[in-house]
């Protein structure tokens, strides 16, 4: 109790309305005054003791105030105890008046009374209530308190009598442990009878095992049983954070059962607050299953003294269970004496010490506070207004003034929730730290970017590798007025802002992913696992938008822009979870992790960094280019991750720029660029091999699945301005080097990357001229020719996994360290300055695209389905007549290994879970290796959908294409060299699925299509595509697909 009312005397807290258990009803006017089967209170002013004793020792004696005695508050008397010369020999209230306030009646009962002590008892300093038959001797206690001298204390003991005690003729209560040597003063005195609702208090004792409830007679099926399949906790956190309460019932083999559909059921609990879950146990439920309760912030478990949490339990059986069960230590009890409700918690929230619940033995100074946009209008108890302040003070320590119920009251229309103080001007409103992460330290401070007042600085600390910043753009994106958001939903969003590493850091430069990421964090499989369903039914809270490349934060400011594709399915995903209770998944913050770059280093984790002038905004709809009469409309891409080459001019940071991989050195932006331009980069090498890198691979290479969009092989122009910094040495030649970042020759590709060794492929890195530097600004010119097989190569090597990541990075090398160059067989290596940096192709007809292809570039261990739904629209107005879709399509397999094939056309269907649903499938059918497929799909434009808890009807316009593809035996092994191409649906659709084998699969565009001579060989032939697609897959063995009767 002691720490108990240490924090809460201080403290306020956040709650919601709830239903009211309310103390027995007692006259205000009666102050010292017995009501038989209810209560006794004695405050002295009568003056008289006549409810009290000294049955085992010492004295008593009125003491008053005008005589100098000390009184509690206002009050001219209290009672005095001396002369006891034994711990037990105390005060108590006599057997006779302890009978009339029990009346027989088992319960829950409250003794308590403010207490002074002017000499301490010697040997002591707590005390304890002793129940005792004055007959027997027969003892208990109920708690113990510390106590001080020289100051008034309250004193609350609760305690649950059963019936051989209630019934018991001789049966008195008294304080005890106190009587050895002591002087001290009671007054305000009550034992009452109250409601058998507390609310039991507790901290976990076990880090290894920080839950409570499972052990011998804890909270079991037997102890909690259910009413109509349902089984409720009202939980209360104690504490100065929010929690999430992580709630599992286990059978009695520990195996995790479902509950309201879910293994795990989460209840957030703001600060100093409480709040209710009632779960569905219809899906079973034994007297020897048992609960679990998890206390969390993030993913990590609270535990030991500082952390206090609470359970509203009811009745001496309640008691005993929370005492049997396990790994957390019993702090108090206290009793339910009033409720406290609100009118609207969407116009206003109340802080409180037990949240919603006035328990006794509290001195309550609670507080109203209304959201912006509305007001309040007053505290009501009983219908009568009892006070308009906001701030008002309840004090249970006298239980004949504690309110029953007490309702603050709100009006107004909420203002809904805006982005916080990107720019850091006005306040640090909106930072915050990731949660599921050590907190690190945050700090408001001067000097921002741009010469502003204000940025804002994250040291992670020791230890915390995976501390990080966030600023929560949730309200910028979810769309939910009820619960005032106000954003845009599912769409593109620019993420803008300027950072830098603190001047104290460790080191010059580091590197930094960017996240979009709830501080609900958890991946799609974890969501499976407690809310039901399979992983392909749910996407990661948590996005990377950085997973391709790291960004680089200097010592000097640099604004940074990242565009971010928010999908429909993640939103629609973070309102079903706030809608089970996991309100914090509505906080999506934007995440600066350097986990997995400058703070991989331990001695880097005490560095900071700093973040001003952050932006976020929607990115306007793209305008659709119109539409010819008479052709079929492309439909407008919902995402675009193209890739660019940008920032040449280095006028945005660092942004395109980096360190050669097989180097070191620094890169660092300067002001005073060619041409009279702002800024320049300049690069300090430290060895031979050191070398600035600017990425060029966007205008180069193919890969659209990867955002690559570049002109292929071919001829390209680099033109750059270029100068030493400083001393111009002897020797300032350097070559120009088209690079990969991933640095290898062709001999080593193979064994270095794991895969099967190929007779095209090409070193990484192609060698151009050499240029001569000087001490002033020149232009310099290369031209570099990409082969085919480099690019191949490349392909090869980015489809290897995470060790080939960064094979598309075609940066612009300047290579000094070959023989004859700047810096071979020397220890001095000048800086220079690079800026203007431009790539040209030769100019080329493009082609129209004609369908897309996919490669099996590795074996793949599943069966292959390519869909999304993003798609939507791939039937067209065209394809509907009289109420029926008709779409014909052709699939090629162009691949070496024979297939089977099965289409249906699918809807994302928002049941709970969310599910792909397909409209018809197709029968399987086999697709010879050299041979094509003629796919007539027929179904109807509208359809009902009755699964996962709701009935829904979608038309044509929402459908999506799905394709599942397995080998020839329908097994999900899918060997390397399986390929085929999908023609006769817009291609700009078609980019748009996504397969659960991305790993395995390469997707590519293709321009022209192949026809076969009838043969079984297989035998593959380009032709330019003349006429429509169906019309030229005429000429093709064509193997028909046969419709398989309609599956809804």
């Amino acid at each position: 109790m002691k720490k108990v009312l240490g924090i809460l005397l201080a403290l306020t807290i956040t709650v919601g309305a709830f239903a009211g258990l309310t103390l027995l009803s007692v006259s205000a006017a009666s102050r010292s005054a017995l009501v038989n089967g209810e209560y006794l209170f004695e405050d002295f002013e009568n003056n008289s003791a006549a409810y009290f004793n000294t049955p085992l020792g010492g004295s008593i004696a009125l003491a008053k105030k005008a005589e100098g005695a000390p009184t509690y508050g206002d009050s001219d008397y209290s009672l005095k105890f001396s002369g006891g010369d034994g711990a037990w020999k105390t005060p108590g209230i006599t057997k006779e008046n302890v009978k009339a306030v029990v009346n027989n009646q088992p319960g829950t009962y409250v003794l308590s009374a403010w207490v002074y002590f002017e000499t301490m008892p010697t040997g002591s300093t707590e005390m304890t209530a002793t129940w005792r038959n004055a007959s027997t001797n027969q003892t208990f206690t109920c708690g113990t308190r510390t106590i001080e001298q020289g100051k008034w204390m309250f004193m609350s003991f609760m305690t649950t009598l059963n019936e051989t005690w209630a019934q018991d003729e001789d049966l008195y209560v008294m304080f005890d442990g106190i009587g050895n040597g002591s002087v001290f003063y009671i007054d305000n005195v009550t034992l009452a009878k109250v409601e058998d609702t507390f609310v039991a208090t507790w901290y976990y004792n076990n880090a290894g095992a920080a839950f409570i409830g499972s052990g011998s007679g804890g909270f079991t099926g037997e102890n909690i049983p259910a009413a109509d399949n349902k089984v409720s906790f009202t939980l209360y956190n104690l504490n100065d954070i929010d929690v999430t309460a992580q709630i599992e019932l286990r059978a009695s083999d520990w195996s995790t059962k479902t509950v309201s559909g879910a293994k795990q059921n989460l209840l957030p609990i703001p600060a100093h607050g409480n709040a209710t879950i009632e779960l569905d146990v219809s899906a079973g439920y034994d007297a020897t299953d048992f609960w679990i309760i998890y206390m969390k912030t993030g993913s990590n478990n609270l535990s030991g003294e500082e952390y206090i949490f609470g359970i509203e339990l009811s009745g001496a059986a309640d008691m005993t269970m929370f005492q049997k069960a396990q790994n957390k230590t019993i702090d108090d009890y206290y009793p339910v004496v009033g409720r406290i409700t609100n009118s609207d918690s969407k116009k206003g929230s109340v802080n409180a010490a037990f949240g919603n619940t006035i328990v006794y033995g509290i001195q309550n100074a609670i507080e109203a506070v209304p959201v912006d946009g509305c007001s309040f209008d007053g505290w009501y108890s009983g219908g009568s207004k009892v006070s308009s302040d906001a701030q008002y003070a309840i004090d249970t320590t006298d239980i004949l003034g504690v309110p029953e119920a007490l309702e603050a009251q709100f009006s107004g229309t909420p203002t809904p929730l805006a982005l916080g103080d990107g720019t850091l001007e006005n306040s640090d409103a909106g930072w915050t730290y990731f949660a599921a992460a050590g907190k690190g330290t945050i700090t408001r401070v001067d000097g921002g970017a741009n010469n502003t007042a204000k940025a804002i600085q994250y040291v992670p600390g020791s230890g915390n590798q995976w501390g990080a910043l966030a600023f929560d753009v949730g309200p910028a994106i979810i769309n939910d007025a009820d619960n005032r958001y106000a954003g845009s939903g599912a769409a593109k969003y620019k993420l803008t802002f300027y950072a830098r590493l603190a001047e104290d850091a460790a080191v010059d430069s580091g590197e930094f992913h960017i996240f979009l990421n709830s501080q609900y964090h958890k991946n799609a499989g974890e969501l499976a696992g407690i809310y039901g369903g399979t992983a392909a039914d749910y996407v990661s809270t948590y996005t990377n938008y950085t997973s391709q490349k790291m960004i680089t934060f200097t010592k000097q400011w640099q604004k940074l822009e990242i565009e971010m594709d928010v999908s429909e399915q993640y939103v629609s995903q973070m309102q079903m979870l706030y809608s089970k209770g996991v309100t914090n998944a509505y906080q999506l913050m934007i995440r600066f992790d350097g986990s997995e770059g400058i703070y991989t280093e331990a001695g880097n984790q005490n560095s900071g960094y700093l973040i001003d002038e952050l932006s976020f905004e929607k990115m306007p709809d793209p305008t659709p280019t119109p539409t010819p009469t008479g052709t079929e409309p492309t439909p407008t891409p919902t995402s675009d991750n193209t890739k660019k080459v940008e920032n040449g001019d280095a006028e945005n940071g660092l942004t395109g720029w980096d360190k050669f991989t097989a180097g070191g050195g620094t890169v660092s932006v300067v002001e005073g660029g060619a041409n009279g331009t702002g800024h320049a980069v300049r690069f300090n090498p430290t060895a031979q091999w050191d070398s600035i890198a600017f990425d060029l691979g966007p205008a180069i290479v193919q890969n659209e699945e990867a955002g690559y969009k570049g002109s292929g092989a071919g001829t390209y122009t680099i033109k750059f301005w270029a100068k030493i910094d400083g001393t111009v040495p002897k020797n300032t030649n350097y070559k120009v080097v088209l690079n990969s970042q991933i640095h290898a020759n062709k001999q080593e590709i193979a064994s270095k990357f794991e895969i099967a060794d190929q007779d095209w492929f090409t070193d990484t890195f192609i060698t151009g001229p050499t240029v001569t530097l000087t001490g002033e600004w020149q232009q310099y010119s290369a031209a570099i020719t990409v082969t085919e097989e480099f690019l191949k190569t490349l392909d090869a090597i980015y489809a290897s996994g995470e060790k080939g990541a960064r094979a598309y990075e075609l940066i612009l090398r300047m290579d000094g360290g070959a023989e004859g160059m700047a810096y071979a067989n020397t220890k001095t290596y000048a800086a220079y300055l690079i800026d203007e940096v431009t790539i040209e192709a030769a100019a080329e007809t493009p082609k129209e695209p004609v369908g897309v292809k996919w490669t099996f570039d590795k074996d793949f261990t599943d069966s292959a389905y390519f869909c999304s739904t993003a798609a939507k629209g791939f039937i067209t107005d065209a394809d509907v007549k009289d109420g029926k879709v008709k779409k014909s399509f052709t699939i090629y397999n162009t691949g070496s290994e024979d297939i089977q094939v099965q289409f249906s056309a699918s809807v994302l269907h928002n049941g709970t879970p969310q599910s792909w649903e397909a409209i018809k499938n197709t029968e399987k059918t086999v697709i010879p290796a050299g041979k094509s497929l003629l796919i007539t799909y027929e179904c109807d434009a509208k359809v009902t959908i009755d699964a996962k808890g709701l009935k829904a009807e979608y038309t044509y316009d929402q459908f999506f294409p799905r394709i599942d593809i397995t080998n020839k035996d329908g097994e999900g092994k899918i060997t390397a060299g399986t390929e085929f191409i999908v023609a006769g649906i817009n291609v700009a659709i078609l980019e748009k699925l996504d397969t659960n084998a991305k790993d395995s699969v390469t997707r590519t565009v293709v321009y022209e299509l192949p026809t076969s001579g009838g043969s079984n060989n297989g035998d593959l032939l380009p032709v330019a595509l003349i006429t429509a697609v169906v019309a030229a897959a005429v000429t093709l063995a064509v193997v028909v697909a046969k419709k398989k009767k309609e599956q809804e």
